[in-house]
């Protein structure tokens, strides 16, 4: 898998609008090399590295539904390429640093 930039956010709508937090609240993108993903397994890929975004500061994130994957860094910018629901959902509050354990990101090709 290419360089690629993992977000979260609001479930995508069908439109593909999607809703990031914040910026002004210290979120950001996270960098995703071909390092982050195991090798395809019965036609799954998951994070083999963990995930840590920035933590959260001047205000809470909200409730966070998805995960994104972008081909762009860049907030509010780039194309959609895949997301993926959480469950449980999270409730990011200022000070909370969100983060992904390995293993936790499976995504299943088709």
């Amino acid at each position: 898998m290419p360089t690629n930039y993992i977000g979260i956010g609001l479930i995508p709508t069908e439109t593909g609008i999607y809703y990031e937090p914040p910026e002004e609240y210290n979120y950001a993108r996270v960098v995703m090399s071909s390092a982050h993903w195991s090798w395809a397994v019965g036609g799954q890929v998951t994070n083999i590295l963990g995930i840590v975004f920035p933590q959260a500061q001047g205000g809470d994130w909200g409730i966070i539904t998805n995960w994104y994957i972008f081909d762009s860094g860049t907030y509010g910018a780039g194309n959609l390429l895949l997301y993926g629901g959480l469950d449980p959902e999270w409730d990011v509050h200022e000070n909370d640093i969100p983060q992904f354990n390995a293993g936790e990101i499976g995504i299943t090709l088709s």
